[in-house]
């Protein structure tokens, strides 16, 4: 238990600190939802931001997914084998549900940056087509 508050003070203090990171990606998406087509420097620009909030955040996504299931296994192996000391019946559905049940702050924290890094990641993919056809169109003059 006492490394499970380790391992969430840990994805807290990373949260905090990519909270910039969320804000320009999330900048960056209401740009580009606008459809409005921006020139090419912009692109550019906005390609090497979001390469840069990617690489922030992929790596610390990976660490946290590792944490909760990390944690999670070792929830349930916990409530295993304090079941079989205790001599009470071991029912895998409801130790599974409880263990799961103790990573739901490490399961919302890796979803939330999940969900940023594949935003970056799309407004990459965004950015390269953009300019792919910028210079198609140059190419075309």
């Amino acid at each position: 238990m006492e490394n499970q508050k380790n391992e969430l003070s840990e994805v807290t203090k990373m949260v905090k600190s990519a909270k910039e990171i969320f804000l320009m990606v999330e900048k960056v998406g209401e740009e580009l939802r606008t459809g409005e087509r921006k020139d090419q420097t912009y692109y550019v620009t906005t390609l090497d931001t979001m390469t840069g909030c990617f690489t922030y955040l992929y790596p610390r996504f990976k660490k946290i997914e590792a944490l909760k299931l990390n944690s999670e296994l070792g929830t349930y192996a916990m409530l295993k084998n304090q079941a079989a000391l205790e001599g009470t019946k071991f029912t895998d559905a409801a130790t599974s549900k409880e263990a799961s049940l103790s990573v739901k702050d490490l399961r919302l924290a890796r979803s939330l940056f999940d969900g940023y890094q594949k935003a970056s990641e799309n407004a990459i993919n965004t950015c390269k087509r953009q300019l792919s056809a910028i210079e198609e169109e140059r190419n075309i003059d």
